[in-house]
């Protein structure tokens, strides 16, 4: 979920290479521009994938919080997860340890 604002960039993109062969062809046939109802789409879906980039990269609004256990392998995996989120421009303001007391009992 957190790259899938740029997947969603990605694809939007795709589809957008797409259209604009299809516009070619249909200007070459047509000899007008004419823009359907995917090219509304392709905007629409480039603008919802827009504002979820920014709002996934606003850290007033939002931030990953990841939850690990002190295993070793799970800390080095964490770290890892936090440098690619932090390199996506996400907030990681904290990391929570989970289940750190032994024999609490």
């Amino acid at each position: 979920m957190l790259g899938s604002a740029e997947h969603f960039r990605q694809f939007a993109a795709a589809l957008e290479s797409m259209q604009v062969k299809h516009r070619q062809l249909v200007r070459q046939l047509t000899r007008r521009n004419v823009r359907d109802e995917i090219d509304s789409f392709i905007d629409d879906f480039e603008e919802r994938a827009r504002r979820r980039r920014e709002l996934l990269t606003d850290p007033a609004k939002a931030g990953f919080i990841p939850v690990f256990l002190s295993e070793e392998w799970v800390v080095e995996q964490t770290k890892r997860l936090i440098g690619e989120v932090r390199g996506d421009g996400i907030d990681v303001p904290l990391a929570i340890l989970n289940r750190a007391a032994h024999d609490c009992d």
